[in-house]
């Protein structure tokens, strides 16, 4: 598979869903693990080259915070599961392991170890095709990267502008040159901030380019119309339909849009519209993450009116429209 400019082999993956039967951490009443399973194989088989050969859901009391997760009886089903397939790496189907989780994982089944944020990275970095993008997902490393240092220093090798390599901790993420731990800190630290100037500059373009478009299809205010979802609810099809736009093509894929492109239309009534595709959301990710797309979703921040695409074929129709609600709260 592609991870910038390097290209990756191929996994056969094991997808373990952590089933947390009561608690605060156990999954919502209109969600169930067959369905995660199957959003997480989905994932995991959107990265070319990644199969999922099998799935195995197994329970845990109250919590995934324990650093095996789950107790020596369950990891040894685990293992008897892994055996029956020519297994190449785990995908642990939480939000995100924490470093010593990773490790700890990484070191008991001697495979690779993924999570949704890993998977979700790797496929930005896959299909990103802008400069705004691939900014956008350096910068949502960084603090995956900060927060790993001690385990992802294992090959020695260094990283530069236009390399990046794979640690068994943490297979999809770069690796820093040996330096010292607060030179380490310091090199991330001008990294982002570099960065998010870079960005910050994109979204200060973005406002004008709203602003002027705005002010061009007058007279008086052309709306911006935000066009949100769940990744792969018809979004990008949705507005294509509605604009006859030759540029867009809508494909079905998680995440087949990480940029966010304007399309101007006219309504039955001569008005004029301007209508914003945006990056899709998805379940059980840190909301760190998508807040590092702020100028994808610049413009659903400067829409005048939003409208929620949802797939109703879809059978977890009901979680996955109070995800995309929860995450629009959460980025206020």
């Amino acid at each position: 598979m592609l991870n910038g400019n390097k290209v990756f082999g191929s996994e056969q993956i094991l997808l373990v869903h952590p089933h947390v039967r009561w608690g605060s951490g156990s999954a919502p009443k209109n969600a169930t693990p067959e369905l995660q399973v199957e959003e997480a194989l989905t994932l995991c088989q959107t990265i070319p080259g990644f199969k999922v050969v099998s799935s195995i859901i197994v329970n845990t009391d109250y919590n995934v915070r324990s650093k095996l997760i789950w107790g020596s009886g369950r990891l040894d089903a685990i293992i008897r599961h892994r055996q029956q397939y020519n297994i190449t790496a785990l995908m642990i189907n939480i939000d995100s392991l924490s470093p010593l989780q990773l490790s700890e994982l990484t070191n008991y089944f001697g495979l690779p170890i993924y999570d949704r944020l890993t998977i979700v990275l790797s496929i930005f970095k896959i299909f990103a095709k802008t400069k705004e993008a691939k900014l956008q997902i350096a910068l949502a490393e960084i603090p995956f990267i900060r927060s790993h240092i001690r385990f992802l220093n294992k090959s020695g090798e260094h990283l530069s502008d236009n390399k990046t390599l794979i640690s068994s901790s943490a297979p999809m993420f770069p690796t820093i040159e040996r330096l010292e731990g607060t030179k380490q800190l310091e090199f991330l630290r001008l990294r982002e901030h570099k960065i998010r100037k870079q960005i910050n500059n994109s979204i200060e373009l973005t406002k004008r380019e709203l602003l002027e478009n705005k002010e061009k299809y007058g007279p008086g205010k052309t709306p911006v119309i935000g066009i949100i979802g769940y990744t792969n609810s018809g979004k990008t099809t949705f507005i294509k339909r509605l604009t006859d736009s030759s540029t867009l093509l809508g494909e079905n894929r998680l995440f087949a849009t990480l940029d966010s492109t304007t399309h101007l239309s006219t309504l039955p009534s001569s008005i004029k519209v301007i209508f914003a595709d945006t990056i899709g959301f998805i379940s059980n990710l840190p909301i760190k993450l998508l807040a590092s797309f702020s100028a994808t979703l610049q413009h659903v921040e400067s829409a005048d009116l939003l409208i929620h695409i949802m797939d109703l074929s879809h059978p977890d129709l009901l979680a996955q429209r109070d995800n995309v609600l929860e995450t629009l709260h959460n980025l206020k």
